[in-house]
C-alpha cells in the first residue's frame, strides 16, 4: 500500500454531489411533518416507511467516484516504442525569393511557413537544407525544432556559395540524408518558388518507384513579378532586360502528385501548413522498438473495477417497471459520439456529393474534387487546393452567380488578368452594389497597370541601351586623335635638334589641357621632363620593377632605354629609390604571409565579435562546396 496512488484523482470531486445530498437527506428527516404523529395515527394517515432507495444511490455513486478515480497499487512494465517518422525541410534560397509578388516578398513568407511547420511536427526527426544553385545540409536529422527554426532565421540568398535554383540538387540532398540517418522511407518538404521541365522530366524519371515521397508548398504567383534586390535596385539578365520572377505552379503540384505527396499554394490561414504537416505524420511512419535495447516503460495498473460490484449491486433496486426504460433515456444522450464510424456506416448511404462535402469538410480538397459530381463543386475544390486552371475548366459554362465570381477569382489567381476584369465588370453589370467585386476588379486593374509600367521601363531601357552603343562609339572615335597626340613618341626630341624653350612650354600647356579634359591629373611631384616627355620618373621605374615579378625581354630593354633618355637622379632621389625598395621588400614578405589563408575562413576570426550567425552558416556551406565537385551549370541565375 505504499505506492498506493489514484490515476486520475479529479474524479473525486464527483463525490462533492453526493455528500450534499446526503446532508439534505438527513435535513429532510429530522424535519417534523404538517400533521402531529398522534393526529395522523387517529385520522389513518400513518406515514409510509421511508425508502432505501436514495441510500442506494448515494453509495453506488460514491463507489462509482472512487473507481473513475483509478486506485492503483500496482505496476506494470512494458517495451517502449517510438514514431520514428523522417522528414526533410528543404528550402530554396535562390534571388528570385526577392520578388515581391506576396507581400513584403517571398523570403519573408518562406521563412514564416517554415517557422510554422516546425512546432507541428512534435514527433520523429527532421533535418534541414537549403538549395540555390547548389544544395548543402544545415542540419543533420535531429528532434530539436528550436535549433532549426535559429537556422532558418539566419538564411539569406546572399549568403549561398552558388546561385541559381537547383531544386533537383535539394531533394537529392535531403534524400541522401535520410539514408545516411537508416531511413528507407520519408517526406521532402519543399518550400519552392519555381521548377522549369527540364528539372520536372529527371526528378520524375529519378523518383519512380522510389519510397521517398514530396510535398511542396509552392512561394509565388503565377503572374510574378520584379525581383528587388537588398540594395533596391531590380534585378537584370545577362542583356540587361529586367527579370520577372514567375512561379510554375503547374510544374510543382505534377512533382508532388508523381510522388504521391501533398501540394498547397501559399495561403493566409494557414491550411497550406497544416495540411502538410498532418499528411507527414499520418501517412509515412516507422515505428520501432527499442526493446532490444533493453528500455522499459512503467505503467500503472488500474484496479477500480473491484469496486464494480459496489457499484452495481445496490442498482438492481432499478429492475422495476418504468425504471430501467427512463435511466436508458437519461444516459443515451451522454454516450460519447463516433464520427468515424457513423461515417462508415452512412458513406454507402450517400451519394457522390455528398461524400464530396465530407472530404471538403475536412480540408482535402483534392479528394473532395474527384468525388464531387457537381461541375461548380469540383470548381470550388480546384481553387481551395491551388488547383487555378481545373478550377477554371470546372466552372467555364456554368451560369450561376457564385459559379462566375468564383471563376473570376480563378482566373485572376491564375495569371489571367485581362480575362479576370472582363469576368468582374460582367458581374458589376448584375450586380452594382457588390462591395467584394468592386474590391477584386480594382485589385485585378492595379496589377495590370503594374504590368504596363514594367513593360514600359523595359522597353525604355532596353531602347536607351541601344541609343548609348553609337554614342560610345562616336565618343571613342573623338577620343583617339587625342590619345595620339598624347603618344610619348610625338614628345620626344627629334634627331636634326631639340625645339627651344618657348616651344616646350606651349607643348607643356597644350598637354595640361589635354590631360584636365581626359580627367587624369599627373601627380604635382613629378619634374617637367617627365611631364613633357610622357615617360615614369626614376622612383617609379623602381617601384615598378619591385611590383614585376618576372619582365620580358622587350619590356626590360624599354626600360634601358627610358632610363638612358631621362637625365640623372640627385642623390636624394636615390635615398628614396632605396626606400621604396625596402618598403615594397616589407610588402612583398607580407603577401607571401597572407597568401595561403582563405579570405572567407579569415572571417570566422570575426564573427565572435560581429555575432552573426549567418557568417557561421556561409562558412559551413563553403566547406562543404570545396568538398564537393562544382554544380553543373543552370539555365538562370536567379
Amino acid at each position: 500500500m505504499v505506492d498506493f496512488m489514484f490515476i486520475t484523482p479529479l474524479w473525486l470531486l464527483a463525490m462533492l454531489p453526493a455528500i450534499v445530498l446526503a446532508f439534505w437527506l438527513i435535513r429532510s428527516r429530522s424535519k417534523q411533518g404538517l400533521i402531529a404523529a398522534h393526529i395522523a395515527t387517529g385520522l389513518g394517515l400513518e406515514q409510509s416507511r421511508a425508502s432505501h432507495l436514495p441510500k442506494l444511490l448515494l453509495f453506488s455513486w460514491i463507489f462509482g467516484c472512487i473507481a473513475l478515480a483509478g486506485p492503483s497499487w500496482q505496476q506494470q512494465e512494458r517495451p517502449a516504442f517510438q514514431l520514428q517518422s523522417a522528414r526533410v525541410l528543404v528550402l530554396d534560397m535562390s534571388r528570385s525569393l526577392y520578388a515581391t509578388d506576396i507581400k513584403p516578398n517571398r523570403l519573408t513568407q518562406l521563412k514564416y511557413k517554415a517557422l510554422d511547420l516546425l512546432p507541428k511536427w512534435k514527433e520523429g526527426t527532421t533535418g534541414l537544407v537549403a538549395f540555390a544553385g547548389d544544395a548543402y545540409t544545415l542540419s543533420p536529422l535531429t528532434t530539436d525544432s528550436q535549433t532549426l527554426a535559429d537556422l532558418v532565421q539566419n538564411l539569406s540568398p546572399e549568403i549561398m556559395p552558388f546561385q541559381g535554383g537547383n531544386l533537383p540538387a535539394g531533394i537529392e540532398q535531403a534524400i541522401q540524408l535520410m539514408k545516411e540517418a537508416g531511413h528507407q522511407q520519408g517526406d521532402v518538404i519543399v518550400l519552392a518558388d519555381d521548377i522549369d521541365t527540364d528539372q520536372l522530366t529527371a526528378l520524375n524519371n529519378h523518383l519512380s518507384g522510389q519510397p521517398w515521397r514530396i510535398s511542396v508548398l509552392a512561394v509565388g504567383t503565377q503572374q510574378g513579378s520584379p525581383i528587388t534586390q537588398p540594395d533596391g535596385t531590380l534585378l537584370k539578365d545577362n542583356s540587361g532586360v529586367t527579370v520577372m520572377a514567375t512561379t510554375n505552379l503547374s510544374g510543382l503540384q505534377s512533382l508532388a502528385r508523381s510522388t504521391e505527396g501533398v501540394f498547397s499554394a501559399l495561403r493566409q490561414d494557414n491550411q497550406d501548413v497544416d495540411a502538410i504537416a498532418n499528411f507527414s505524420l499520418t501517412s509515412s511512419s516507422e515505428i520501432n522498438s527499442s526493446e532490444a535495447n533493453g528500455k522499459q516503460l512503467s505503467s500503472r495498473i488500474n484496479n477500480g473495477f473491484w469496486l464494480l460490484p459496489f457499484v452495481l449491486l445496490p442498482l438492481l433496486g432499478l429492475f422495476r417497471k418504468g425504471w430501467l426504460f427512463s435511466l436508458a433515456l437519461l444516459v443515451l444522450p451522454l454516450t460519447p459520439s463516433q464520427p468515424a464510424l457513423a461515417a462508415s456506416i452512412s458513406a454507402p448511404l450517400q451519394n457522390a456529393n455528398q461524400q464530396g462535402y465530407e472530404s471538403f469538410q475536412q480540408q482535402d480538397y483534392q479528394q473532395a474534387a474527384s468525388q464531387f459530381s457537381s461541375k461548380e463543386w469540383q470548381g470550388v475544390a480546384h481553387y481551395q487546393a491551388g488547383e487555378y486552371q481545373q478550377a477554371i475548366d470546372s466552372l467555364q459554362g456554368i451560369d450561376t452567380a457564385n459559379a462566375k465570381y468564383n471563376l473570376a477569382n480563378a482566373l485572376a489567381q491564375n495569371g489571367q488578368l485581362e480575362d479576370a476584369k472582363s469576368a468582374y465588370q460582367s458581374l458589376l453589370k448584375e450586380s452594382p452594389d457588390a462591395d467584394d467585386i468592386k474590391k477584386n476588379l480594382a485589385i485585378v486593374e492595379h496589377a495590370l497597370e503594374q504590368q504596363k509600367q514594367q513593360q514600359q521601363k523595359e522597353q525604355q531601357q532596353k531602347d536607351g541601351s541601344n541609343n548609348q552603343q553609337p554614342d560610345d562609339q562616336q565618343k571613342n572615335d573623338q577620343n583617339s586623335p587625342d590619345k595620339k597626340g598624347n603618344d610619348p613618341s610625338n614628345s620626344n626630341p627629334s634627331s636634326d635638334g631639340e625645339p627651344s624653350s618657348g616651344e616646350k612650354n606651349s607643348d607643356q600647356s597644350a598637354s595640361d589641357k589635354t590631360q584636365s579634359e581626359q580627367g587624369k591629373p599627373e601627380q604635382q611631384s613629378q619634374p617637367e621632363e617627365a611631364q613633357s616627355q610622357g615617360q615614369p620618373s626614376p622612383e617609379e621605374q623602381a617601384q615598378n620593377e619591385q611590383r614585376q615579378e618576372q619582365p620580358t625581354s622587350d619590356e626590360a630593354n624599354q626600360t634601358s632605354q627610358q632610363e638612358s633618355k631621362t637625365e640623372p637622379a640627385s642623390d636624394t632621389d636615390g635615398v628614396e629609390n632605396d626606400n621604396a625598395h625596402a618598403k615594397t621588400a616589407s610588402m612583398a614578405q607580407d603577401s607571401d604571409n597572407t597568401q595561403h589563408v582563405d579570405p572567407n575562413l579569415r572571417k570566422l576570426e570575426q564573427i565572435q565579435s560581429q555575432g552573426d550567425p549567418s557568417f557561421l552558416l556561409k562558412a559551413q556551406m563553403l566547406l562543404q562546396a570545396q568538398q564537393k565537385e562544382s554544380p553543373n551549370k543552370v539555365k538562370k541565375s536567379w
